[in-house]
């Protein structure tokens, strides 16, 4: 499984920088230039409205053994991934009472993913494979925790829990998810399961608030910007739409803009409560059955659920870097599913496993094209505006902005112009067109 994730990420290897972060993450940062001189400043100061400080150590020791050569930052983001998904396979296999067949789809499916290329293929988002990583090895050494009772392996649990929230914030979660695990395991939740789970929190309320507050100026939308109703609409399409495209990966970009709310918003994100709703409900109905579909999808759904957009963070309704983790409990649920039809006769068992490796070749090959979009910023700007003509003036402006540097002054005037002409109150292209005029 690891072989064959790596063959079909393999292009990636190649890729250079793109200007959507990693020009203020690595290119234009001077604090990444020496680490030695700032290694306590990555603890002390947010850097692209996140705090992330192990991040930013652990890119700051790329370039100081490569500088701005892009194949080290990649072939380390490609090595955390398939690390990442081995751990997976151990992880599954551990609550899945042992069943290999089972571990093995669900690491198969995380390493290959569609959706999961943009985490892989950006350098800036060093940050979910390292703290997916860490993340996985505190959930493997508080599983060996519950066996043990031996305090090592819950000392080893929380140092991992710290590695990945000072990774990237995303991580808080984790607490909740051991609760949860605790649940599906049948493990009672008492006084003092909680209690060991109180340092666990008491971090992650600490690391959530620090992040609110670097974001809060920055990141953070208006909450004026939206109805409480359309709110809920933008949550329910995220949770309905992420599910959708885990099953059918199509229109992948790196940038999902938000609807516009002119004549009113789309006839999907109308309906996406109901269907939501309808979703839980079925779920809730399933616990009568077995816990499995409950503990796949609260698995999904907790560490989704910071990312969908109720309070607006960023430009996008949707980003699929956000399914990196969460999608571990919707493919465990596919592939517990799978093992039980298999199981049910030789005839069944076939067409299950033919049909298993037709999808996953089909996947294989949507990943493998899909690294060609991430080479450079030119082609992964035209991906956007091939999807969204008219609905993404960042992608013309940065477009714009490679085609500058590359001195194609005449096509980054283009689109710095299309870029105005979409968003009147976008200032960036303003500023950028006026460096093409004196470029020129």
């Amino acid at each position: 499984v690891v072989l064959f994730t790596a063959l079909v990420l393999f292009p990636l290897l190649q890729a250079d920088f793109v200007n959507w972060d990693d020009d203020i993450y690595i290119l234009e940062n001077p604090l990444i230039a020496n680490i030695g001189a700032n290694f306590t400043t990555y603890f002390t100061q947010a850097m692209a409205s996140n705090y992330h400080p192990l991040t930013m150590v652990s890119l700051a020791i790329d370039y100081a053994l490569v500088g701005q050569q892009p194949f080290l930052f990649h072939l380390v983001n490609l090595l955390f991934h398939l690390v990442n998904t081995a751990l997976v396979f151990f992880f599954i296999k551990r609550i899945s009472k042992g069943n290999t067949e089972v571990a093995l789809l669900v690491a198969l499916l995380f390493g290959i993913h569609p959706m999961h290329v943009e985490s892989v293929a950006w350098i800036s988002e060093r940050k979910d494979v390292l703290f997916t990583c860490f993340f996985l090895l505190s959930m493997l050494a508080y599983l060996r925790y519950t066996e043990s009772n031996a305090l090592k392996w819950w000392l080893a649990a929380f140092a991992f829990f710290v590695i990945s929230v000072l990774s990237k914030p995303a991580a808080v979660t984790l607490p909740v998810i051991l609760l949860l695990l605790d649940w599906y395991l049948g493990r009672s939740i008492n006084l003092k399961s909680l209690l060991e789970k109180l340092p666990f929190f008491i971090l992650a309320l600490v690391i959530g608030y620090v992040t609110v507050e670097i974001q809060r100026h920055t990141a953070i939308g208006s909450f004026e910007s939206y109805s409480i109703a359309q709110r809920f609409m933008f949550a329910s399409y995220g949770m309905i739409m992420y599910i959708v495209k885990m099953f059918v990966p199509w229109h992948l970009s790196v940038l999902h803009p938000y609807p516009s709310t002119t004549n009113g918003l789309p006839f999907f994100y109308l309906i996406a409560p109901a269907l939501a709703l309808a979703l839980l409900a079925a779920v809730a109905w399933s616990v009568k059955r077995t816990r499995l579909v409950v503990f796949g999808f609260l698995f999904y759904l907790i560490n989704v659920a910071l990312v969908l957009q109720f309070l607006s963070v960023g430009m996008a309704i949707m980003s699929e870097r956000y399914t990196y983790v969460p999608y571990i409990g919707l493919f465990y649920v596919v592939a517990m599913g799978c093992h039980y039809f298999i199981g049910q006769n030789q005839q069944m068992a076939t067409a299950i496993r033919t049909a298993i490796a037709g999808y996953v070749l089909l996947l294989a090959v949507v990943t493998f094209n899909r690294t060609a979009v991430w080479q450079n910023s030119e082609l992964l700007w035209t991906d956007v505006i091939e999807k969204y003509p008219d609905k993404a003036p960042v992608a013309h402006n940065n477009r714009g902005t490679y085609y500058r540097t590359e001195k194609r002054y005449p096509e980054a005037l283009a689109d710095y112009n299309k870029a105005i002409a979409l968003s009147v109150d976008y200032q960036l292209p303003y500023l950028n067109r006026g460096n093409v005029y004196f470029n020129t």
